[in-house]
């Protein structure tokens, strides 16, 4: 007998609608964490143009020789920079922070050092300490700024992580001399997402908990009727047939399995009278029998008692039985006969 098979019903049907409840609300659950994702980085992605674009428009406006190509939709797309000055001030990008909320960073390119070098920047080193002078880390982002390409996407920055967009800045010649930089501190939205997801799973397993109880209740009861019916057939294949077959006032299925049911007792009782019927006739013609047989003999004996001339002999009874009455006459007829 497989495993499967020594499960009850109830049980099977529990675990198949648990399964399929576990499984729609699994795929529900990462469904709705990719779509918050997808909003997410779409967010942080037209965050970070604006705060590009923000600071291109400062540029643009404290200094000579920048232009700026920007898309349709008013993202920017190249910057050309002919005359970087010495120094950028670090409140001009403050602004940008305060209102967009994301870091900003301009980047020199440093030719002695061959790095580019943090020139203003919104970033922290600690407090009251800007990330100035700190250089651009080599890897993917560095060698997308020395292809004149700009990078989208997560980076370190200081030991932290960042959904970052960085644009490259070139001279007239299009050599790289500067990079524009805005990005969104994702450490804590890290966790805080972790978080969310731990409460969240928690908050769908007490649901998941409560919905199998109330399953296991509901199942419960459904199952209740049949159940009782399989009692039912038990006692009826025990030949018990004098019980009360329930729910046959129902109009959906389980009351058609109780009908059957009443047709079937009905039909199997009266296969009982018949049977019983039928036992009675044949006991009545064993001792119907019986009592021919006995007067056989009775009648046979005193005919071989007057084959013997013995005048004698009468009938009487049958072994001390009385005589049938159905062979009174009989009986009665001889021993008159023999009387005369």
């Amino acid at each position: 007998m497989s495993l499967v098979s020594r499960i009850s019903l109830r049980a099977r049907i529990l675990i198949v609608t648990a399964c399929g409840v576990l499984v729609v609300s699994g795929l529900i659950f990462f469904g709705t964490l990719q779509t918050v994702d997808s909003a997410y980085r779409t967010g942080i992605d037209r965050a970070n143009q604006t705060a590009v674009g923000m600071i291109a428009q400062e540029i643009e406006a404290a200094f000579e020789g920048v232009e700026v190509q920007r898309a349709a939709d008013g993202a920017v797309t190249e910057i050309t920079w002919t005359n970087l000055p010495d120094d950028i001030p670090d409140a001009m990008l403050d602004g940008i922070l305060e209102v967009s909320g994301m870091h900003v960073t301009v980047f020199r390119w440093d030719a002695a050092q061959g790095e580019f070098v943090r020139d203003a920047t919104t970033i922290q080193t600690g407090p009251q300490e800007r990330a100035v002078g700190t250089t651009l880390a080599r890897g993917a982002v560095f060698d997308a700024m020395m292809d004149g390409q700009p990078f989208v996407g997560e980076a370190a920055i200081l030991g932290l992580q960042y959904d970052t967009l960085y644009v490259p800045v070139a001279d007239g010649n299009g050599a790289p001399v500067a990079i524009f930089f805005a990005g969104f501190e994702t450490t804590q939205i890290l966790a805080d997402t972790r978080s969310m997801i731990v409460q969240e799973l928690s908050l769908i397993g007490v649901l998941f908990g409560a919905l199998l109880m109330s399953l296991y209740l509901a199942i419960r009861y459904l199952m209740r009727p049949l159940t009782r019916m399989g009692e039912t057939i038990t006692q009826i294949a025990q030949g018990d047939l004098r019980g009360e077959i329930h729910y046959a006032e129902r109009n959906d299925e389980i009351g058609a399995i109780a009908k059957g049911l009443e047709t079937l007792q009905g039909a199997l009782t009266d296969a009982e009278a018949v049977k019983d019927a039928e036992m009675q006739r044949v006991e009545v013609q064993k001792a119907a029998e019986q009592e021919l047989r006995l007067v056989v003999d009775a009648v046979n004996d005193a005919m071989m008692a007057l084959g013997d001339l013995d005048l004698s002999r009468r009938i009487t009874d049958l072994n001390g039985n009385p005589f049938p009455e159905d062979y009174v006459g009989l009986r009665d007829g001889f021993n008159r006969a023999v009387d005369q």
